[in-house]
């Protein structure tokens, strides 16, 4: 009996020591993302009209070169170790939680100023002309990526707390977003589709609601239409 418990011990062992180097050989797989969240007038130096009155200019030039701005600015409070103002034990980092290109749909909802347009075509030269801004400057080292966008939400996001004439309350965590096909890639994926293609995008936020019924960040689907039909090789 005793050699049967220690026979079955050491298996268990074997088992945790298999999950350890499995836990270990994933983590060194994924970056270590450390974060700000840019044009949202939390972190950077240098303050700019919000995303909404942005899109109001449809200069592609003015956004790309604030966009620039928000690249260097970020690198710099990078390599200075700067904190969150937030958060202080957070250091800031070279992945900018921005643009969102979502597009506007409702009046109502409470992050319309961050996103430029209800238009597709002009988000899809926001979004474009704002990545290169933060992650190209030849000016500066054509060599390195400046800093990373983060393209988000995808997708399909435009809700965050309602309550309907009934009574139900709706948020955006357990929202289900009833999209048809024509609508999705011509209205809701035109700007990330743009970003990645067009802007070399590095980086993607999920959104926080479900897409046909799919919570988005584990969707197949969505996957796929990133990596192997946009070959989006970030993270």
């Amino acid at each position: 009996e005793q050699q049967r418990l220690l026979v079955e011990l050491q298996a268990r062992h074997e088992v945790v020591d298999a999950r350890r180097r499995r836990q270990r050989r994933v983590a060194e797989r994924v970056p270590i993302v450390w974060r700000q969240v840019a044009c949202l007038g939390k972190v950077c130096a240098t303050s700019f009209p919000n995303p909404a009155a942005l899109g109001a200019t449809f200069d592609v030039a003015t956004v790309e070169a604030m966009g620039t701005v928000i690249g260097v600015e970020a690198r710099a409070l990078f390599v200075a170790g700067a904190v969150e103002n937030h958060h202080r034990d957070k250091r800031i980092g070279l992945d900018v939680w921005s643009p969102n290109v979502n597009v506007a749909r409702d009046p109502r909802w409470g992050r319309l100023m961050e996103v430029p347009s209800e238009d597709p075509l002009w988000t899809a030269r926001y979004a474009v002309a704002y990545t290169r801004g933060v992650q190209r400057n030849a000016r500066i080292d054509a060599r390195y990526t400046q800093a990373v966008t983060c393209i988000k939400h995808y997708a399909a996001y435009s809700l965050d707390h309602y309550r309907t004439s009934n009574g139900t309350l709706l948020d955006r965590h357990h929202f289900n977003a009833v999209v048809d096909d024509y609508d999705l890639h011509n209205t809701y994926l035109v700007a990330m589709r743009a970003a990645v293609l067009d802007g070399g995008a590095r980086s993607f936020m999920c959104s926080y609601n479900a897409l046909n019924g799919v919570p988005t960040c584990a969707s197949r689907r969505l996957r796929a239409l990133l990596r192997d039909t946009w070959h989006f090789r970030g993270y």
